[in-house]
């Protein structure tokens, strides 16, 4: 079970395991949720004293955090090996930010509640860098709360594939960044205007700026 560090002491870093996060958010050992969960004999009459609420909460996220933070996630590996990976603080922090009908408020515990409180006041003059950096091109930043933080752009080995797969086709460098491939990867639900158009129209239509496309473009060719 993690200890009782300060609450913005663990909002303030850099990457936190999944399973911090979760013992944080219902201050109660994983362990102990996941035998609840599944009723163990381990823990006889243990249903009656969790409420089932929170056991629901914590299975939707947990199953969330895993979809959307494992990189290679397995049907047949237990929930608890699954959780024990690096996530990124910042990214989770706009993730979670987007859930609020899957782990309601009450389902929390007091720490988690403010260690989320805590995480959307780390992050909110980051947010707010962020927003400038991408308007600067004509971005309109979408469905960004300022206050829960924005995510790092995906840069990703699917992303660099992309990329390269693209250059050994013969796009030329400053084409890739238009090329509905690498686009999809970054505006997944957009659809790609396919052709080359200027850096405001860019910006919102695909959400992040050309400059910062460009530059990650750059980044993986590289690689």
């Amino acid at each position: 079970m993690i200890d009782k560090k300060s609450i913005a002491d663990y909002a303030g870093q850099e990457t936190l395991s999944g399973t911090d996060l979760i013992e944080i958010l219902f201050w109660e050992p994983l362990g102990f949720l996941e035998e609840s969960l599944r009723g163990h004999i381990m823990y006889p009459d243990m249903s009656s004293k969790v409420d089932p609420k929170k056991l629901l909460a914590y299975e939707s996220l947990a199953d969330g955090m895993i979809a959307r933070f494992h990189p290679t996630p397995t049907i047949n590996a237990k929930r608890e090996h699954l959780l024990a990976i690096d996530i990124n603080l910042r990214e989770f922090c706009y993730w979670f930010s987007q859930k609020p009908k899957r782990v309601p408020n009450s389902a929390l515990s007091h720490e988690g509640r403010l260690f989320v409180k805590s995480l959307g006041s780390h992050f909110k003059t980051e947010s707010q860098s962020e927003k400038a950096d991408v308007k600067e091109d004509g971005a309109e930043p979408q469905n960004i709360q300022s206050s829960k933080g924005r995510p790092p752009f995906p840069y990703s080995k699917v992303f660099i594939e992309a990329v390269k797969a693209q250059a050994k086709k013969g796009t030329p460098k400053n084409v890739i960044p238009f090329m509905g491939p690498v686009t999809r990867i970054f505006a997944q639900n957009v659809p790609n205007k396919g052709k080359v158009i200027d850096a405001k129209e860019y910006g919102k239509t695909y959400g992040w700026s050309l400059r910062i496309v460009r530059k990650n473009v750059i980044k993986a060719l590289a690689e």
